[in-house]
């Protein structure tokens, strides 16, 4: 089956979990952004020019003026957006971000063997949300923006963040992948998912196992291109 590991982040605690390092880590990030101002001021310039140039100018003239203004409002935002870094995390950040990841891929371990003929994606949602409470943590994904589900179940041909449901019912020789977003009392945050063969690989057909078998080794790829710098 293909799985991504357990990738950890701080952002986005939850509220109330661990505020005071997450305090301290939100001013190290600012610390480390560069200033866009200039960028941005820039841009607002030339949109003011090219504003006053439209003006005064024939119909013809305002339309280049503001195909030039609004690639200059552009141009801004992209520099303002390329200019921003990964924040650099300390070594003893590195403890917690485990824990979390580890966390992450034992719920996913857990859900498994629920993963069978008939059971239908809420179900198997139902079954991430109690592991994880049981460890004292809590889907990511749980709230955000309304979201009332503790993992993305993706069946066949949905590429991506599938939302459980009890009216989707997996059936052997289906593959499904189960992404799950967790964030930790410490209020890291990891990732993980994997693709099963519902009723064993023996059940899935030639197509299904191409397209999990291309899918890990381009995993595979991408991981050994993986270093600093």
């Amino acid at each position: 089956p293909a799985e991504t590991p357990a990738r950890a982040s701080r952002v986005g605690a939850a509220p109330g979990i661990g505020m005071s390092s997450k305090k301290a880590a939100a001013r190290r990030r600012r610390a480390a952004e560069p200033d866009v101002s200039v960028a941005v001021a820039r841009a607002e310039r030339r949109l003011e020019k090219f504003s006053a140039a439209r003006s005064a100018s024939s119909s013809r003239g305002a339309s280049l003026g503001d195909a030039v203004a609004y690639a200059a409002i552009v141009l801004g935002v992209c520099l303002m957006l390329s200019s921003r870094r990964i924040p650099v995390h300390r070594p003893e950040d590195f403890a917690p971000m485990r824990r979390a990841g580890r966390l992450a891929a034992r719920a996913l371990a857990h859900v498994e063997p629920h993963v069978v003929p008939g059971v239908d994606t809420e179900t198997l949602d139902d079954v991430v949300r109690a592991f994880l409470s049981s460890r004292g943590a809590r889907a990511a994904t749980l709230g955000y923006r309304g979201y009332n589900h503790s993992s993305c179940i993706s069946p066949n041909e949905v590429v991506c963040h599938g939302v459980p449901s009890k009216s989707v019912v997996l059936n052997a020789g289906d593959i499904v992948n189960v992404d799950i977003a967790v964030v930790t009392s410490e209020g890291w945050h990891a990732d993980v998912s994997k693709t099963f063969f519902v009723g064993g690989l023996e059940s899935a057909d030639a197509n299904a196992r191409r397209l999990v078998d291309a899918t890990r080794d381009a995993l595979t790829a991408g991981l050994d291109e993986c270093r600093p710098g």
